[in-house]
């Protein structure tokens, strides 16, 4: 079930895995793959170091099998098939081919330190700095050194220290990165550093691209100045922060204060007012009054304050005209008749 002219075209030292579906019908079948060689016939391939064949049930009666190249190579281009054998009267099938295309017009992987130019790092004394030089290594076992370069113009060679440390992070297959590390950067730690890769052939080695690092106080300043460069920001933001609430506040306490009911006193609460004023002491009690020998009027005073005022001219001028009534009594050559 191999489709009809299918090609995969790869680089070298890849590793490439190509597929042969099979349906068995549930029978005991063996499943071998061949390469097509120049006189036409199909040479057998077999499991080795760099080559793999293995097999998956993906189905009751359907199986997947695989050619695996660890790491393919130039002269691993060509056709490939399989076939299947152990079928009844010795018959066999084979697939179609596949083209495994492996041309040598692709880049070669080339040792390298991928370190850009004009690298700078300024930092303040006391700062724990790293830098870090990328190396394509391509599999090969190669050393990685640090220097620094010196005045007279020759790289001196860097080591572990207990205030430098160099590390080794190889995450990816072709490529590791190379660390230097100050716990405590000083000021005479300054100047150009470099990479430098060892154990290619013939004794050969390759430098990265100088790293400047500045340590200087000015430094120190300059990052006081940047960190002190938002708090006019603060202070602006907190102003305007302070004029929003207190104009929310003043609007708030002008709508509470309008909802609020106004107080007006009533024609009773006026004639209260009235006696206050009038009175010549609050706190002093009109006499009680007596009238035509009854009771005194100080309940009924009580009771209607507003009228207290009236009533106590009313009483003394009844009083009075009892006194005059009284004098005529005792009197009575004086007595009149008063027609009211």
């Amino acid at each position: 079930m191999v489709p009809r002219c299918r090609r995969e075209v790869v680089i070298p030292r890849q590793s490439v895995t190509v597929s042969c579906p099979v349906v068995h019908c549930g029978k005991s079948l063996k499943i071998i793959w061949c390469k097509l060689s120049n006189t036409g016939r199909c040479q057998q391939i077999g499991n080795t170091e760099n080559v793999k064949i293995w097999q998956r049930t993906c189905h009751k009666d359907r199986l997947l099998s695989y050619l695996t190249f660890k790491q393919i190579s130039v002269c691993d281009g060509g056709l490939y098939r399989c076939e299947i054998r152990g079928l009844a009267n010795g018959e066999s099938h084979i697939s179609n081919y596949i083209n495994i295309s492996v041309p040598g017009v692709f880049p070669r992987c080339e040792v390298a330190t991928m370190v850009q130019r004009g690298t700078t790092v300024v930092t303040i004394p006391q700062q724990s700095v790293t830098v870090s030089c990328p190396v394509v290594h391509c599999g090969k076992s190669l050393i990685v050194t640090w220097c620094k370069l010196s005045n007279t113009g020759r790289c001196q060679q860097i080591g572990n220290t207990e205030n430098v440390e160099i590390q080794q992070d190889s995450h990816l297959k072709d490529k590791l990165i190379s660390n230097l590390t100050f716990k405590q950067i000083s000021a005479g730690d300054d100047g150009l550093y470099r990479c430098e890769l060892h154990g290619l052939a013939n004794g050969e080695s390759r430098v990265s691209h100088h790293i400047n690092i500045s340590v200087s106080a000015a430094s120190l300043s300059q990052a006081v100045d940047e960190s002190a460069s938002w708090h006019p920001y603060f202070y602006i933001c907190g102003g305007v922060a302070v004029l929003v609430f207190t104009l929310t506040a003043l609007t708030l306490q002008q709508f509470y204060r309008r909802k609020q009911p106004t107080y007006k006193p009533t024609k009773k609460q006026d004639k209260y007012i009235l006696n206050d004023i009038c009175s010549p002491s609050a706190a002093q009690t009109p006499p009680p009054l007596i009238t035509d020998g009854k009771q005194p009027l100080e309940s009924t005073a009580n009771e209607h304050p507003e009228s207290a005022v009236i009533n106590h001219a009313q009483s003394e001028i009844s009083a009075s005209k009892q006194h005059v009534a009284t004098e005529q009594d005792k009197d009575p050559q004086y007595a009149a008749i008063i027609v009211s």
